[in-house]
């Protein structure tokens, strides 16, 4: 039995999607149920007895000296160490919530060189493996495991969103046409700056025919327009419940075209798609990776008169949608099935049916000082490093941030 520890400083998406979903997957596959142990932990939570009886590390966008120092004793233990990225973390934007941690030169340093002691950089993007591929280091590029809805296929589609005329078969739209966007609130800023004047031009056009629905950001035009807004969920399963059950007709998926942005994931595209909606997306990576335009969604360029033009289309155009949520839904079926992605990982990362580290003692790991404590005091440290004396200012406004989303 091969034993596999996955550490992350939270359970979040990327952890959940990323890595917990498929090797849970994995572990209860009747290939390899009795080959492949694993589990997931916190980094605060790792104890020299994990340590002790992990064959594999797997460090899930590890940036903190604490993760850096498991790591490091994991691989003087001759463990197997892969490191899953899903994000530029070296080039966090400034106006990202999370750039202040990842701005600090020991946060920086730590992720440097987490990565120069893995075995695999293991990532879901390509302009991620060109940028952060260390020499001589294997690099896994992967598709996540993700399925259309149960209960959702595109007839139910077609039932949920349109009636039929009882006097023919032509489909009739269903007033009002209800567009949406999820996303953090991280998003909200450059919403109005990407999309704001086109979504005002299409609410004044359109009035009461449509309805604009934002989950999670709640930008500017949001706000102008008194248009409904839902908080941010950070249970990944609800956050998917959420907007299935708001039911839109369309959503849209704007993204900034900067080096930042292209390595990001196409989560918003296999969000919508599974949830049997058609979405219009900025025509730039990483979208531009899997979207055939007008085929399983819409692609646009940043412009208002593109995104007003693609909405309106989208808005007078039943059939055009329902093309969009047929095509995605099959495409979610053929390329990020359970079947297909298990195999991929199991083809391009072996050692997980037979790489057994060096059996050691509980007496041959190093202990590591209060987990918490350390994990708390370096997040701490980070913030007083980077505000000096205008740290108590910082904390205050970031509350009040937090505050205004609730």
């Amino acid at each position: 039995m091969i034993n596999v520890l996955s550490i992350c400083q939270d359970k979040i998406p990327s952890a959940l999607i990323g890595i917990i979903n498929p090797f849970e997957r994995l572990t209860n596959h009747k290939d390899y149920s009795e080959k492949i142990q694993f589990q997931f932990k916190r980094s605060y939570e790792v104890t020299a007895f994990d340590i002790r009886d992990a064959d594999i590390l797997i460090s899930i966008r590890g940036a903190d000296p604490l993760e850096l120092s498991i790591v490091k004793e994991c691989k003087r233990l001759k463990k197997f160490i892969i490191y899953f990225l899903d994000d530029d973390l070296l080039n966090v934007p400034k106006e990202a919530e999370c750039s202040i941690y990842f701005e600090n030169e020991l946060i920086r340093k730590s992720i440097s060189e987490i990565i120069s002691l893995s075995d695999v950089l293991w990532t879901n993007n390509y302009n991620i493996a060109k940028k952060y591929k260390c020499e001589n280091q294997r690099v896994f590029i992967s598709k996540i495991i993700f399925e259309p809805t149960s209960d959702l296929n595109y007839e139910a589609v077609k039932n949920i969103v349109y009636s039929k005329n009882n006097n023919s078969d032509v489909l009739e739209q269903k007033q009002p046409v209800r567009i949406g966007f999820a996303g953090g609130i991280d998003h909200s800023k450059f919403l109005d700056v990407i999309v704001g004047e086109a979504i005002e031009i299409i609410h004044t056009k359109y009035k009461n025919q449509v309805e604009f629905e934002f989950f999670g950001a709640k930008p500017n035009i949001a706000k102008k327009l008194s248009l409904k807004h839902f908080s941010y969920e950070k249970n990944y399963e609800e956050y998917i419940n959420k907007i299935k059950s708001r039911k839109w007709d369309f959503a849209i998926a704007p993204i900034l075209e900067t080096e930042f942005h292209k390595c990001k994931y196409y989560n918003k595209y296999l969000e919508y798609s599974s949830l049997g909606i058609a979405g219009i997306y900025t025509e730039t990576e990483p979208f531009s990776f899997i979207i055939n335009n007008r085929a399983n969604g819409i692609l646009v360029k940043n412009t208002t008169q593109d995104w007003v033009d693609a909405m309106e289309e989208m808005i007078n155009d039943v059939q055009l949608r329902l093309r969009i949520i047929e095509a995605s839904i099959n495409n979610i079926k053929e390329q990020f099935n359970e079947n297909i992605v298990l195999m991929d990982i199991i083809e391009n990362l072996p050692e997980l049916t037979y790489y057994n580290a060096l059996k050691v003692t509980i007496d041959d790991v190093i202990e590591f000082p209060a987990r918490e404590t350390s994990f708390f005091w370096s997040r701490v440290k980070t913030i007083f490093r980077n505000n000096g004396i205008k740290t108590p200012i910082y904390i205050t406004k970031k509350i009040i941030e937090k505050v205004k989303y609730l």
